[in-house]
C-alpha cells in the first residue's frame, strides 16, 4: 500500500508541478470541490480514480494558487480536506487524503451529498475566484432509512435536484460530471421507471482491466460465504494482482450490501437501483464524462455547459378558481437559436406533488434575445380556497434544461364568482328566489302560448260554419259596430226605476234533471278575445253570478259595474237569470228571467250607459269541428 501510494504521488506531484510552472499565469485562482462518492457499487473503480481521473483533474484544473476542497458521501455527507495548493507539500497532502477514501459504504445519497455541498459552497470566500464543482460517482441514488430522502417520491426528487442545482448556478459554480459504470447483475432505473440497465445486459466486471495496473484495493473487505451459510471477511492484499473482488464460480461480489445479500450460497443477490446522473447533470447544465472500462482510453472531463437558457419566473402565482396563468421570460445566452417546448408542470406542495399537462407550447428563441412564454395550468383537487407557497419545475421536451428550471412561488387563489356567491351564506334564498321567478316565466310562456294556439282553431270553426261573405260586408259590419259601440258609450239615457225587489240570493234550487250543461254570457260589443273566461260548466242545483267584479263568473267589462249584480241558476234542464240588483235591470219586469238562453237582456250602469247581453249554450270546437268532419258522408 505505501509503495503504491508513494507512485501515485510522484506521478500527481510531477504532473501538477508542470502545470504550476506552465500555467500558473493563465487564470486567477480558484475554489475546486470535488465531491467523491465512496459507496460500495464504485469500489472495483478505486485505482482507475486514483490514476485516470485524479491525474485528469490535476492536469485541467488545478494551478498554484487554488484552493482544493474534498468532500465524500455515501450515507452521508462529509468534508475531508481543504488545502491551498503552493508547494509539493500541498500535492502530498491532497493525493494522500484521496487514496485513503475507500469506497465501502451500503448506501449513496446524493441529495444529501449535494445539499451538504451547496451550504458548503455558501459559507466559501470565493470573491474574484472562479468556482468549479467536480462530482464523481456512477449516479445510484440509495439513500439509508434515516434519510430525509428517503420517503420522496421520483418527482419530488428531481424538484431538489434542480432546487440546488438552480441556487450552484446563480453562485456562478462550474460543475463537472465524471461518471462511473453501474456494477453488474443489477437493475437500473432512471427517475421517469424507464430501465437503462437490466440484468441480460450487464457484462462482468474485469477488474484488472478498469484499474489498469493490476494493483487491488487494498483494506478492502471482500465477503466470503462458509458452507454454513455465514459471512466472513477477510483482507485481501494489493501483491497477488487481484481488483479487490472476490471470483467464485463467475459471479461478483463487491463485499457491498447494497449490490448484494449472501444468504448462504454464492449466487449474488439481483437488486434494482435508481439512478440520478442524468437528471443532475440536465439541471446544472452539463455532459457526463463517463469513464470506460477500457484503460488505454484516454479520459477527458468535458466542459461546462455555461450557456443555458435564463428563465425568469413572476414574484407571485394568482389564480382564478383553478385555473392559473405562468407567465415566463426566457433569455437565449447561447450561441445558437434554441427552440424549448413545454410539456409538464410538477407541482409540490407540503410534499405532495402533482404533475400538470400542458398543451405544448413552442418558442423559438433568437440568439441574444428574449421571448414570453404563457402557461395555462388547470389547478388540482386540494388548492381550493388557500394561500401556500409550492414548488414549480418546469419539464421541456427532450429533456431540454433552463436556468433555473425550478422556483418556490406564493400561490393566491381567489375564488370565482360562482364560488362566491356560493360561499354567501344568503345564498340558499338567492337560489329559492331565482327558482319561483323562473316557474313564474315558465307558467306565463305557457299561458301565452295557449292563448295563441286556441285562436286558430276558434277561427277555424267559425269559417266552417259560418256563411261566407263578401270583404265588403265584413267591413261595413264592422263599422257599424263600431259605430253602435261609441253610440252606446255615449248613450246618458236617465235609469228607469225597477218595481220589483231583489230576488232571494239564498232561494233553493229545484233539480230537474242530472245533467251538466255548458254555457258562456255574450255581451254586445265586447271583445271576446279573453279565452274561456266567460264560459263555464254548470251541474244541476249550482248557480254562477253576474257582475263587473273580477271575481264574477261572468264577468261584463265593456263599462263599470258592481259585482253581483244577477246570478245564473242551473237546475239541469233550463239556465235562469235571478236578478240580486234591479237598479241595473231597469227594463226587467221581474227579478227572474226564465230560462235566459238566447234571451237579450238589457243592463244601465250608474252612469246611464246601456249594455246588452244574452246567453248561449256552449259547445267545444272539437267537438263541433269533429261533427262537421264526421258528417260528410263518402259514396
Amino acid at each position: 500500500m505505501k509503495k503504491k501510494l508513494l507512485v501515485l504521488t510522484i506521478m500527481f506531484i510531477s504532473v501538477c508541478m508542470q502545470n504550476l510552472i506552465a500555467q500558473e499565469s493563465e487564470r486567477q485562482p480558484a475554489d475546486i470541490i470535488v465531491m467523491m462518492d465512496t459507496s460500495g457499487t464504485i469500489l472495483p473503480y478505486y485505482d482507475a480514480i486514483n490514476k485516470r481521473v485524479l491525474n485528469e483533474i490535476s492536469s485541467k484544473f488545478i494551478r498554484s494558487g487554488d484552493t482544493f476542497h474534498l468532500i465524500s458521501f455515501n450515507a452521508s455527507a462529509r468534508h475531508e480536506l481543504t488545502q491551498k495548493i503552493t508547494t509539493e507539500t500541498d500535492i502530498s497532502r491532497l493525493v494522500s487524503r484521496f487514496m485513503l477514501l475507500y469506497q465501502l459504504g451500503q448506501n449513496s445519497d446524493m441529495l444529501t451529498a449535494m445539499d451538504f455541498a451547496k451550504d458548503y459552497t455558501q459559507n466559501l470566500s470565493t470573491d474574484n475566484k472562479e468556482k468549479i464543482l467536480i462530482i464523481i460517482s456512477d449516479g445510484i441514488f440509495n439513500p439509508p432509512n434515516e434519510s430525509r430522502y428517503k420517503s420522496y417520491n421520483n418527482e419530488q426528487v428531481k424538484n431538489k435536484i434542480d432546487t440546488i442545482a438552480s441556487n450552484l448556478r446563480n453562485e456562478n459554480w462550474k460543475v463537472y460530471y465524471v461518471k462511473l459504470p453501474f456494477p453488474d447483475n443489477v437493475i437500473i432505473k432512471n427517475l421517469d421507471n424507464e430501465v437503462i440497465q437490466n440484468i441480460s445486459e450487464t457484462v462482468s466486471t474485469d477488474a484488472n482491466n478498469i484499474n489498469s495496473g493490476g494493483t487491488g484495493n487494498s483494506g478492502a473487505n471482500n465477503a466470503k460465504t462458509d458452507s454454513s451459510g455465514k459471512n466472513n471477511s477477510e483482507t485481501t492484499n494489493s501483491k497477488n494482482g487481484s481488483s479487490g473482488t472476490n471470483n467464485t464460480g463467475g459471479d461478483t461480489n463487491t463485499g457491498n450490501t447494497e449490490s448484494a445479500d449472501n444468504n448462504g450460497s454464492n449466487d449474488e443477490t439481483k437488486k434494482e437501483y435508481t439512478d440520478i446522473s442524468g437528471d443532475v447533470t440536465n439541471s446544472v447544465g452539463t455532459d457526463t464524462s463517463d469513464l470506460s472500462n477500457n484503460p488505454d482510453e484516454d479520459f477527458n472531463i468535458k466542459d461546462d455547459k455555461n450557456n443555458l437558457p435564463i428563465l425568469v419566473f413572476p414574484n407571485e402565482l394568482i389564480a382564478k378558481g383553478k385555473n392559473l396563468k405562468l407567465p415566463l421570460q426566457i433569455k437565449n445566452s447561447g450561441n445558437s437559436d434554441t427552440e424549448l417546448t413545454l410539456t409538464d408542470i410538477v407541482i409540490e406542495e407540503n410534499g405532495v406533488t402533482h404533475s400538470i399537462d400542458i398543451q405544448d407550447k413552442t418558442i423559438t428563441i433568437p440568439v441574444g434575445e428574449e421571448k414570453d412564454l404563457l402557461a395555462n395550468i388547470k389547478l388540482p383537487e386540494g388548492f381550493n380556497n388557500k394561500n401556500s407557497d409550492v414548488l414549480l419545475r418546469l419539464v421541456f421536451a427532450d429533456n431540454k434544461a433552463t436556468m433555473p428550471q425550478t422556483a418556490k412561488l406564493p400561490l393566491s387563489i381567489q375564488p370565482t364568482v360562482l364560488q362566491k356567491f356560493f360561499a354567501n351564506e344568503y345564498s340558499w334564498l338567492y337560489i329559492l328566489l331565482i327558482i319561483l321567478l323562473v316557474l313564474l316565466l315558465l307558467f306565463l310562456l305557457f299561458f301565452l302560448l295557449k292563448r295563441r294556439t286556441s285562436r286558430p282553431i276558434s277561427r277555424a270553426i267559425k269559417t266552417v260554419s259560418d256563411t261566407p261573405d263578401h270583404t265588403g260586408s265584413l267591413a261595413r259590419n264592422k263599422a257599424e259596430e263600431a259605430k253602435a259601440r261609441m253610440a252606446l258609450l255615449n248613450s246618458t239615457t236617465q235609469k228607469k226605476q225597477p218595481g220589483f225587489s231583489p230576488a232571494d240570493p239564498f232561494a233553493k234550487i229545484e233539480v230537474k234533471r242530472n245533467q251538466s250543461g255548458m254555457t258562456e254570457i255574450y255581451v254586445f260589443n265586447q271583445t271576446r278575445s279573453i279565452g274561456k273566461r266567460n264560459i263555464h260548466v254548470m251541474k244541476p242545483g249550482t248557480r254562477m253570478s253576474v257582475g263587473g267584479g273580477a271575481s264574477d263568473s261572468f264577468r261584463i267589462f265593456l263599462v263599470n259595474f258592481p259585482s253581483n249584480i244577477a246570478e245564473v241558476r242551473y237546475d239541469g234542464s233550463n239556465y235562469n237569470l235571478s236578478i240580486l240588483k234591479p237598479e241595473y235591470f231597469p227594463y226587467a219586469t221581474s227579478n227572474t228571467v226564465n230560462n235566459c238562453i238566447g234571451k237579450t237582456i238589457t243592463i244601465v250602469s250608474d252612469k246611464g250607459y246601456h249594455v246588452g247581453f244574452t246567453f248561449r249554450e256552449y259547445e267545444d270546437p272539437i267537438s263541433r269541428l269533429n261533427k262537421v268532419l264526421t258528417s260528410i258522408e263518402y259514396t
